[in-house]
């Protein structure tokens, strides 16, 4: 069965997923998913709808959109480690939003410099970030080390934590926070940085070769 693309073209966003794309797609060309998919599925072109990952949804939505047979196709597991769901960067989206998986890409959009945290930021004045997510990608994505590791994880929650109040708006609690405020505690495992090196990019490149008050080789946490 031939299926035509919807007449509003849409473009799709590096790692986007079905889900996130299908609902772009549909809301600009005014038309909910569960109706194209009522419609789908009485032409017998998919399975009862639903949110399933079926190679036949995934091959009506790649024909609506008129998508590349690549589309949809980031792997959930790589190596055993599950490549988390996460919100795209708002400016590669144009604003538009979406969620992907991004395997090779750590907690900053470095072509646009924000943070991928909840909510984004613009970073553009913390150059410090951005060294750390180029040195993520070079060497730990490399060794399949993915941002939905327990290394990653607390590579993320050390980096946090060791921010200077300069970068408050990255600081979770309620209050306390702003120009002048108190700097955030230390962390058991944060490192001493070098006289040189911004705390951030210190703790990413820590991360590389574990904290001793982990208990374990943080190398063995993404297997």
């Amino acid at each position: 069965m031939t299926i035509q693309p919807l007449p509003v073209p849409t473009r799709i966003f590096g790692g986007e997923g079905l889900i996130s794309y299908a609902f772009r797609r549909a809301a600009r060309n005014g038309t909910p998913v569960e109706e194209i998919e009522r419609v789908l599925y009485e032409v017998g072109a998919i399975p009862k709808p639903s949110h399933r990952r079926t190679p036949e949804r995934l091959q009506a939505w790649r024909s609506l959109g008129s998508l590349h047979e690549s589309a949809f196709a980031t792997p959930a597991v790589i190596d055993g480690a599950d490549v988390i769901d996460r919100a795209l960067c708002l400016r590669c989206t144009q604003g538009s939003g979406g969620t992907g998986r991004l395997p090779r890409i750590g907690w900053v959009c470095a072509r646009h410099r924000r943070w991928l945290g909840t909510p984004q930021h613009d970073i553009r004045a913390l150059p410090e970030l951005i060294a750390a997510e180029r040195h993520y990608r070079r060497a730990l994505a490399p060794r399949g080390v993915l941002v939905g590791s327990p290394l990653m994880l607390w590579a993320r929650e050390c980096a946090t934590t060791v921010l200077s109040p300069s970068t408050y708006l990255f600081q979770q609690t309620p209050s306390g926070n702003g120009p002048g405020a108190d700097p955030p505690p230390t962390s058991a495992c944060s490192p001493t940085p070098k006289p040189s090196e911004s705390p951030v990019l210190s703790q990413t490149r820590y991360s590389t070769h574990g904290c001793s008050n982990q208990g374990s080789d943080p190398a063995t946490a993404t297997r």
